[in-house]
């Protein structure tokens, strides 16, 4: 059985135990011609495979953007203090198969940032609780610096609507007892 080679531009063919070869310069035969264009055929399946596996990936997670609008809101009383986000985002992320609804509320002014997750999120309504089951989490941060970050140890999120935006409630108390209450927000749908 022959089989064919592409080497430096030059195609060759051996036998199955390689102890002949033939090297063909024939670049304008018709079996030669029939074989480069199978050669390039294979190429293009396997760079096109790599492409679409890459904008799957690349388009599997959708992020809003950062400046909300009239409709994108979060607001809290944060002990005792209200807090009002003027950067809402939301997005999804895939982890080890499962989504995490991320939605974040940032007062830019401030430097306090709230952050609400529901993880193994189905794009369903429901009421998530904050506690060691870990079917959702909350994290505050109280200034932009990075040492000033505390995660929720009990409290809920409350998804009341996902069509045609995002819209719940929240409370939670933090581990080093910041109270966070009343809290609402409105994100666009993902």
């Amino acid at each position: 059985m022959l089989r064919f080679k592409k080497t430096n531009d030059k195609f060759s063919f051996y036998d199955k135990n390689h102890s002949s070869k033939w090297f063909l310069f024939l670049y304008r035969n018709n079996v030669l011609e029939d074989l480069k264009k199978q050669y390039k055929m294979k190429k293009l399946i396997a760079i096109t495979l790599a492409c679409s596996a890459s904008a799957v990936l690349f388009f599997a997670c959708k992020k809003s953007s950062s400046s909300p609008t009239a409709t994108d809101t979060m607001s809290a009383t944060i002990s005792s203090k209200a807090f009002t986000a003027n950067s809402i985002s939301d997005n999804i992320s895939f982890s080890s198969g499962d989504s995490i609804l991320y939605i974040t509320g940032l007062d830019t002014v401030s430097g306090h940032e709230v952050v609400l997750e529901v993880l193994n999120y189905k794009h369903s309504t429901g009421t998530f609780p904050i506690d060691s089951t870990s079917v959702a989490a909350a994290d505050y941060y109280s200034s932009a610096s990075l040492g000033s970050y505390s995660y929720a140890t009990t409290g809920q999120i409350i998804l009341s609507q996902i069509v045609p935006t995002i819209k719940g409630t929240f409370y939670f108390t933090t581990a080093d007892t910041t109270v966070i209450t009343a809290g609402t927000f409105t994100a666009p749908t993902l």
